[in-house]
């Protein structure tokens, strides 16, 4: 077994919590009362949704592949393995899985909770249901948010390979919610709900298997010297 070089603290973690829930119940009360599309997305769909099924298109319809249920199903497994093995944590095992799952059955009740229809864009990729919250952006944040828990968990602090793991999960949750607002299928404000959802409920996961006395002790653990 090998130590957990450092946790980010419950504090900081129920805060961000606290805040991302906050937001998303506004933005979904709004959307809820109001689920036309805005003038501001109005603006960001014209400049950069596809019409057609041109190359940009062709390219982020490929992106938009990387959150989809059943890849984001695969990732937390082979990441909820990889902490088994490396740490023999099943808490943290259990969390990588459980974060995605609580996103994705979230976003599947809430959808219909909202009701906010897709945009009309969404014929041209075949998706039909409701928009808010979007499945494939709430599941990668949910994801990308148990990437950054696993490099603060085994990289100490200023180690660069927690930056790398940080900012890769960053521009893969990014590359993701603009994959589906370009190819239509959403509009911005399906994604930055999806991004909030997937933060809330992984970070839930966290705050609620992972006990700040439990990490203390298993550095302690760690750090005593062998007899």
């Amino acid at each position: 077994m090998r130590p957990i070089q450092c946790t980010i603290p419950r504090r900081s973690l129920a805060i961000v919590a606290a805040v991302c829930a906050a937001a998303f119940a506004a933005l979904a009360i709004y959307l809820w009362e109001s689920p036309h599309r805005t003038a501001i997305e109005r603006h960001i769909t014209d400049a950069i949704t596809s019409t057609t099924k041109d190359s940009a298109y062709r390219l982020f319809d490929a992106i938009g592949v990387f959150g989809s249920t059943g890849v984001v199903a695969v990732a937390a497994v082979v990441l909820a393995a990889f902490a088994w093995w490396w740490w023999r944590s099943l808490r943290l095992a259990v969390v990588c899985v459980l974060g995605p799952a609580l996103a994705g059955i979230g976003q599947i009740v809430l959808k219909e909770v909202v009701g906010r229809p897709r945009p009309s864009t969404a014929v041209l990729s075949g998706e039909s249901g409701f928009g808010f919250p979007s499945g494939h952006a709430s599941g990668a944040t949910a994801l990308a948010v148990v990437i950054v828990l696993l490099a603060f968990a085994a990289f100490p602090p200023r180690h660069p390979l927690r930056a790398v793991a940080v900012i890769a999960a960053v521009v893969y949750t990014v590359a993701i919610a603009a994959a589906r607002v370009v190819v239509g299928a959403h509009l911005p404000l399906d994604v930055v709900g999806a991004a909030l959802l997937g933060t809330v409920a992984t970070l839930v996961a966290i705050l609620v298997l992972l006990p700040e006395r439990a990490t203390a002790s298993n550095r302690a653990r760690f750090a005593a010297p062998s007899s």
